[in-house]
């Protein structure tokens, strides 16, 4: 293999020129010498091998299934080829390679960032360390964003990773990686404050909700190997990088891009009589009502679904997908999360109080893949916290929570 010949510098390292004192990044490196050369056969197998198969806990062939028995696949036709080969996600080509510095605190948290960059290593989702010259040989040039590190809110010794996919900001010399992605292109359901608050009102008495979170929500959605050149990732000084094959916190649209993967799974949800169900990204909601009050919440979903399609059926707004019903009596539309389709049954084997348990959410998220992050689980309730307010069911009322009035108070 070739030696490298990147000669960028580390985190706030910066190289003089005769007019100003910038950040220098090195030309492009030649890629007219035969893959061959540069790249080891095995290494070219195993990367061929990834661009077949994406690394994701998702289960292709399960989501296909799924959504082809819930007559689902004509609304999501993207989701089974997506797990299996990986989704795009508007990362323009890229033309040339540019590297820029990472910034100072990976030296601050050395430590704690390579925690993280061994766990991504073994998961499989950061191929490599290769270096530049690798790396070009096999997906072509490609543009590393900053990145940096820090503490998680609340939680000591925990750190998360970003990568600045803005940068540069003035979008010279070179176009950041989210310069030409709108994320309106990438629409999918929230679960709003007054989505949240319709549902919550009608919900019979005795019902109930709990709340759970996808593990590394992001990190399940496997890219394209069109979107790699832009996502590789500057892992040290010396010319060592990694091609991060699974979506990032920080591109403009995988926040879309995931909750359209989630209203998916959703929807397959709600096709096996779960629900009602809201989300916000990751964070999802579950509420129940009582088995003998199902025939009536069911009747009320089928008049609400009737009125959806009377006033148009789905909207989008943005970057947001909403289905709106009648009239409320302070004029403002009524707004579902959902089309109401799915009415709510009792699961095979339940014949207590209420018609499903988080039993049967982990038993169609097994089959699916679905991971939850299992210590962050709020079980079933009269009340839940939900995108910081505190809502209880029985009493009707909505507040926010003691952390958020603090930030409030604070922020004013």
């Amino acid at each position: 293999m070739p030696p490298a010949t990147s000669s960028t510098p580390w985190a706030g390292e910066s190289a003089s020129t005769s007019k100003s004192s910038e950040v220098a990044h090195p030309p492009p490196t030649p890629t007219s010498a035969p893959v061959a050369e540069i790249v080891p056969t095995e290494l070219l197998s195993a990367i061929s091998r990834r661009k077949l198969n994406a690394n994701t806990p998702l289960i292709a062939d399960a989501w296909h299934k799924a959504l082809t028995a819930a007559n689902l696949l004509s609304k999501y036709p993207s989701i089974p080829s997506g797990i299996k080969s990986g989704f795009r996600v508007g990362i323009p080509n890229i033309i040339s390679t540019h590297t820029p510095p990472n910034s100072p605190s990976l030296i601050t948290h050395n430590s704690h960032f390579h925690q993280i960059l061994r766990h991504e290593l073994s998961t499989g989702r950061f191929l490599g360390p290769f270096s530049r010259v690798t790396i070009e040989a096999l997906i072509g040039p490609f543009q590393s964003s900053p990145l940096s590190i820090i503490p998680k809110p609340h939680k000591p010794d925990a750190f998360r990773l970003i990568q600045n996919f803005s940068f540069p900001h003035s979008n010279l010399p070179y176009p950041s990686i989210n310069h030409t992605i709108n994320s309106d292109d990438y629409p999918c359901t929230w679960g709003t404050f007054n989505t949240i608050c319709l549902i919550v009102w009608y919900l019979p008495e005795g019902s109930q909700a709990a709340v759970r979170d996808i593990a590394e929500a992001y990190r399940t959605m496997p890219l394209h190997p069109s979107q790699w050149p832009g996502a590789v990732v500057r892992i040290s000084p010396n010319d060592q990088f990694c091609i991060d094959t699974s979506a990032a916190f920080g591109v403009a649209s995988n926040a879309g891009a995931y909750g359209h993967i989630a209203d998916a799974g959703t929807d397959i949800m709600r096709s096996r009589g779960l629900g009602p169900i809201s989300k916000w990204v990751d964070d999802h909601v579950f509420f129940r009502v009582p088995t003998a009050k199902i025939s009536d919440y069911n009747r009320l979903r089928k008049a609400w679904a009737t009125s959806i399609a009377d006033h148009g059926g789905m909207h989008k707004s943005g970057g947001r997908i909403w289905y709106g019903g009648a009239i409320l009596p302070d004029d403002r539309v009524a707004e579902f999360d959902e089309d109401l389709l799915f009415p709510i049954t009792t699961q095979p084997g339940q014949d207590g109080i209420f018609p499903y348990s988080m039993e049967d959410i982990d038993r169609l998220s097994d089959e699916l893949g679905i991971p939850w992050q299992k210590d962050k689980d709020r079980p079933f309730s009269q009340s839940f916290t939900f995108t910081g307010f505190d809502w209880n069911i029985q009493k009707k009322t909505v507040a926010l929570t003691e952390a958020k009035r603090l930030k409030s108070c604070t922020a004013n």
